[in-house]
């Protein structure tokens, strides 16, 4: 296998990918991870390093000697101004200079080479768009690595999947578990709508889920989130609050919950719901249609080819609802769009060796 070094954004969605490929396999690989994610990951098979500049990486190049780098993602290092744009495209030119084989994962799906780009434009979300664009091109020589089977014109790509679970712990108690995934950018959109009063809905549903339903309730929220429900929810017991988890003590969680639901279809967790096999609903489309409006509608056909999710409203009606499908025996009667397959794809040795196996 080729000495592989992995070099990590911010983003907490490219640590699911690092689990597909490391978990159970026969390999040793390095990771250079920034402050943000560097004590949440630990593996026995790996090697971890802190990084804060181009300098820093350039050294754990020096002393590692990969034959390839694995960009987790090379689309969002410059975005999460962990390196500026410059200092990455020096980098990049740095791992070609060197004959390093560079490859990327890519949040985006190339759905910014879609996109018309109105050069007069000031808007926010064209900014982004073009500083993407501009990326793409640079980018677009380096292999692309999915977690979902899909192929793209333009750019060598190569999708992989992981069959092995870790052992599920069985809770101590019979109750119902749902648990609620939100990420810091899906808050920020929730704090700016409906007029900041979005606990009205959210303090309603998680006494009632408890009280009413007999249901524990585990809340994957961040940190700010969770100190103010727990200030609201003072009274009701039976809530799980995490802000920060290691990868394993949140995928021992998805594995012990019932329900799995979010405000983004696209949260790259998913993947872990569909390898366990667990129902899961959504609240919201998440930011990314948000920042790219059309999003959804490209990238629904690679995502969710069999059944489109559910995606509800917080009600009562829709909760009661949702619980009476779980609760049903009869398999026909059962709602297939909480359930999406999870893909039999390239083996992870095949990405680390660089190498494309038959689908």
């Amino acid at each position: 296998m080729n000495k592989t070094l992995f070099v990590f954004s911010n983003d907490f969605g490219e640590l699911v990918l690092l689990r597909l490929l490391l978990f159970k396999q026969p390999v040793h690989v390095y990771l250079a991870l920034p402050e943000r994610l560097f004590e949440h990951v630990e593996y026995p098979n790996a090697t971890k390093f802190l990084y804060h500049t181009s300098d820093d990486l350039k050294k754990n190049i020096g002393d590692i000697q990969p034959e390839q780098v694995l960009l987790f993602s090379a689309y969002l290092i410059a975005p999460n101004n962990i390196l500026t744009f410059p200092e990455f495209y020096s980098f990049l030119d740095y791992l070609d200079e060197k004959k390093i084989a560079v490859s990327t994962s890519d949040p985006f799906m190339r759905y910014y080479d879609q996109l018309d780009y109105d050069p007069d434009s000031v808007d926010f979300r064209s900014k982004v768009r073009d500083k993407l664009k501009e990326l793409s091109e640079r980018l677009t020589v380096y292999r692309h690595l999915y977690s979902v089977p899909v192929q793209f014109d333009g750019a060598p790509c190569q999708s992989f999947s992981n069959p092995f679970k870790r052992d599920v712990i069985v809770p101590s108690d019979d109750r119902k578990q749902w648990t609620f995934i939100m990420s810091s950018e899906e808050f920020l959109l929730l704090q700016n709508g409906n007029d900041g009063s979005y606990h009205k809905t959210l303090i309603p549903l998680f006494t009632s889920l408890v009280q009413n339903h007999n249901i524990k309730v585990n809340l994957v929220f961040p940190e700010a989130l969770n100190e103010i429900l727990k200030l609201k929810l003072t009274a009701i017991p039976n809530i799980n609050y995490v802000s920060y988890c290691s990868m394993a003590a949140f995928e021992d969680l998805i594995a012990q919950s019932d329900l799995m639901l979010y405000w983004n279809v696209f949260s790259a967790s998913t993947l872990l719901c569909r390898l366990y096999k667990k129902p899961t609903v959504f609240l919201g489309l998440g930011h990314m249609e948000t920042i790219f409006p059309g999003f959804y509608k490209y990238i629904k056909s690679s995502w969710f080819p069999e059944n489109d999710p559910e995606i509800i409203p917080l009600d009562d009606a829709s909760i009661a609802t949702l619980i009476k499908s779980l609760e049903c025996d009869d398999e026909s009667m059962k709602n297939p769009k909480l359930h999406q397959p999870y893909y039999e794809l390239d083996t992870p040795l095949a990405i680390l060796s660089n190498k494309t196996e038959a689908l």
